[in-house]
């Protein structure tokens, strides 16, 4: 971390086109560095890797993003 850098935990509602199933909606909790709070927004796409043994568990493939776990009922 560097100086300025702020994590926030940020409940995420995603499409997920993963390329080999039809797109499915996708709950996501994440670490997100606030200086990129701008990539987030509605619409935009974002890079994810998909759990090959649990298609629900998304982590970001974004250096901007850390993903977490026990933070979904916050």
């Amino acid at each position: 971390m560097t100086g300025g850098d702020i994590n926030r935990i940020i409940h995420l509602k995603l499409q997920v086109n993963d390329g080999f199933d039809s797109p499915y909606p996708a709950n996501a909790t994440w670490f997100i560095n606030t200086l990129h709070f701008d990539k987030i927004k509605e619409g935009n796409t974002i890079s994810v890797k998909v759990d090959a043994q649990n298609k629900s568990i998304i982590y970001p493939a974004e250096s901007w993003g850390k993903y977490t776990e026990g933070y979904e009922n916050l």
